[in-house]
């Protein structure tokens, strides 16, 4: 009477559990089948409130560590491209990136676009915007191209005579 099988299917295999009356799937939040990733997720949630709110125990907080848990997903977001942007700029010699240069799937170029554009509206954080600057970033990028250019310019004058450059002459390697 009442002691029948679940046979209501959780997550891709069957509950087999004995059904009671105390116990019924999905009509009392209370009791029943939880899915643990929900648990875990809320349970998470909680801790990087607690950790932002400086209220996490410390050992909580170096046991999650361990786990690999993040904290905050931008900042792992932001190290992930600063990493892409330093193998970048140790295998190019530079770290002019193009604006639409895909590096292990992320948009680099985009990335770094947005860098500059948080520097020019004082959102960038300054150790940041120092972290960048290591690895050589221009921030203006249009700047920077002017001045290559016309230093190709001066020494062509300088040891043409002229500044009457032909049209698709290269100039270090340089279409001037």
């Amino acid at each position: 009477h009442g002691h029948e099988k679940c046979t209501e299917n959780h997550d891709g295999h069957e509950c087999g559990n004995q059904k009671h009356d105390e116990h019924k799937h999905g009509n009392n939040k209370s009791e029943g089948h939880k899915n643990p990733k929900e648990n875990l997720g809320e349970l998470l949630i909680k801790q990087r409130n607690q950790k932002k709110k400086r209220r996490l125990d410390g050992t909580i907080e170096n046991y999650s560590e361990d786990m690999g848990v993040v904290w905050n997903d931008i900042s792992r977001q932001w190290e992930n491209s600063y990493t892409l942007l330093v193998k970048f700029q140790q295998r190019e010699g530079h770290s002019n990136v193009p604006p639409e240069y895909i590096e292990e799937g992320k948009n680099l170029g985009r990335w770094l676009n947005t860098q500059r554009y948080q520097k020019w509206n004082g959102e960038l954080h300054k150790n940041l915007e120092e972290r960048l600057e290591v690895v050589g970033i221009v921030w203006n990028a249009h700047s920077e191209q002017w001045e290559n250019n016309y230093r190709l310019v001066v020494k062509f004058q300088q040891r043409e005579g002229h500044s009457n450059i032909p049209f698709k002459h290269i100039e270090e390697g340089k279409n001037l």
